[in-house]
């Protein structure tokens, strides 16, 4: 893939995965293109890479759209993301070293700081590392791609629809309570909270209930995409 379109790619990506392009949002070939300063072939090899991520939906004689999910997917995506992260668990059970138990115990930490001032953006911000530290201790490249790929579709979910039920401080008892299944080494107990933990997210969205962001595509790029410049 050329370099600019890997540039644009990772701009929407990036816009995306932090809820600032909302599912069914139109991006036009022409106007990415004027955005960019680029081609419509450019562009269009950025979608379509987006396309296969799951991030975007080509329409014949339509053009290309931020991806919109149903609750099916909603349900699916998240159980994929719970069965990697169990994945993760049962191996971390057996080799959790004392600095992995520091990460994990750092960001529970940080996040019930948050919660306690009554700082929900940052507990929003610092609570989700917690999955990210834990696929990423598995040390297995192919788990955390795969988590990293599935976390930002699950943004798409986010930016849709409006969670009745989105506890804060309930999502960090659950870090909590898996990090201490972990240290003891109780593995099942600790595969049941992953799986509850992620059922119990995906349980709250309002399917009937859409969230409204009408976004200005050039703002939004203005902030994420890199100066057209090729690499040294």
């Amino acid at each position: 893939m050329a370099y600019r379109s890997r540039q644009i790619a990772e701009a929407l990506s990036g816009a995306i995965a932090a809820q600032e392009l909302p599912p069914g949002f139109k991006l036009g070939e022409r106007h990415l293109g004027e955005i960019c300063g680029t081609s419509r072939a450019v562009v269009k090899q950025a979608l379509i890479v987006l396309a296969r991520e799951g991030l975007v939906q080509m329409h014949p004689n339509r053009g290309a759209f931020v991806a919109e999910l149903d609750a099916r997917d909603a349900f699916e995506i998240f159980e994929a993301i719970a069965a990697i992260e169990q994945g993760a668990a049962f191996q971390l059970a057996t080799r959790l070293s004392p600095s992995d138990l520091d990460r994990l115990e750092c960001n529970v930490c940080e996040t019930q700081c948050c919660l306690d001032h009554g700082d929900d953006a940052g507990s929003d911000r610092i609570g989700p590392e917690f999955h990210v530290e834990l696929v990423k201790l598995a040390r297995n490249r192919v788990l955390e791609e795969s988590h990293a790929r599935l976390l930002r579709r699950s943004q798409l979910i986010r930016l849709l629809y409006v969670n009745r039920d989105y506890h804060r401080q309930k999502l960090n008892d659950d870090h909590g309570l898996l990090l201490a299944h972990l240290k003891g080494g109780r593995i099942e107990p600790a595969l049941r909270l992953i799986a509850s933990h992620y059922d119990a997210i995906a349980r709250g969205y309002d399917m009937d209930m859409r969230a409204a962001i009408r976004p200005d595509l050039d703002e939004v790029l203005g902030r994420w995409l890199k100066p057209q410049t090729e690499p040294a």
